[in-house]
């Protein structure tokens, strides 16, 4: 058996199960601003409980590792899974990293999207966050993408698509995993809830709205009283934090990046 160089690492898959889909749908969410995309998609996989099929891990990931439940060190990876939903094939892709390196970014973003288009992967779907001067109390979302037709269908759902001299640059692989797909005639949308620019900050209510979207669209069958309950339970305790960090702020900050 040959040895591993490091090129193997840059993208190491480890199959849980290897799968074909036809014209699946992937639901992408990644670390960012206030985890608004993270928070959204991992909470779909819990209520859905798709089938992990893979798990990648990358040297292009930041530099260090997590410690779980039971104090163990653990690398950074990234998990997809799949389940079938009212006869569509869904692909749900959520992590605890991503790369920081726009370099690794772009080298990234190219393995993943031809990792899922041999899944048979036909349309994305990435979310993140907009980050505000100040915490939105009622987040609107906003949706762009790599094609007006797909954009299209979001629109019909009263979302607001119009985004130019709104926002600045959408960082990260929320946005570069878009535009790369679209070389790979994939369609591509991109789900942007507001949310409160500060590293801080979690936006579990933003969360909310982008998941509300993603049920009606897809009829994904959302358990939204279970969400509801979550929200009561935990905001309070986050706009508790959240005010701390507005009190805490001298000036509002830089509203020029927007990460997955």
């Amino acid at each position: 058996m040959r040895k591993k160089d490091l090129s193997d690492k840059e993208f190491y898959v480890e199959f849980k199960k290897k799968i074909k889909v036809k014209d699946g749908i992937a639901i992408q969410g990644f670390p960012g601003i206030g985890n608004i995309g993270k928070l959204a998609v991992d909470f779909l996989i819990d209520e859905i409980k798709p089938k992990e099929i893979a798990r990648i891990r990358s040297i292009l990931f930041p530099n260090h590792v997590l410690v779980n439940e039971k104090n163990l060190i653990e690398p950074l990876y990234i998990k997809i899974l799949y389940k079938k939903i009212k006869n569509r094939n869904i692909v749900f892709i959520s992590g605890n990293a991503q790369p920081t390196n726009e370099y690794y970014c772009h080298i990234f973003a190219y393995r993943l999207v031809n990792f899922l288009k041999s899944l048979g992967v036909t349309k994305i779907i990435t979310t993140g966050g907009i980050g505000l001067s100040e915490e939105p109390q009622d987040p609107k979302v906003y949706c762009t993408g790599n094609d007006p037709s797909f954009i299209n269908e979001f629109k019909k759902l009263k979302i607001n698509t119009n985004l130019m001299n709104f926002i600045g640059p959408i960082v990260g692989l929320t946005g570069i995993v878009p535009s790369v797909a679209k070389e790979y005639n994939i369609k591509s949308v991109i789900l942007l809830a507001e949310g409160f620019n500060h590293p801080f900050y979690i936006g579990i209510n933003s969360s909310k709205k982008i998941i509300e979207i993603l049920d009606k669209k897809y009829k994904l069958n959302v358990n939204i009283k279970k969400l509801e309950k979550i929200e009561i339970l935990t905001i309070p305790k986050v706009n508790k934090v959240n005010k701390k960090i507005s009190r805490q702020e001298n000036k509002s900050p830089n509203l020029s990046s927007y990460i997955g």
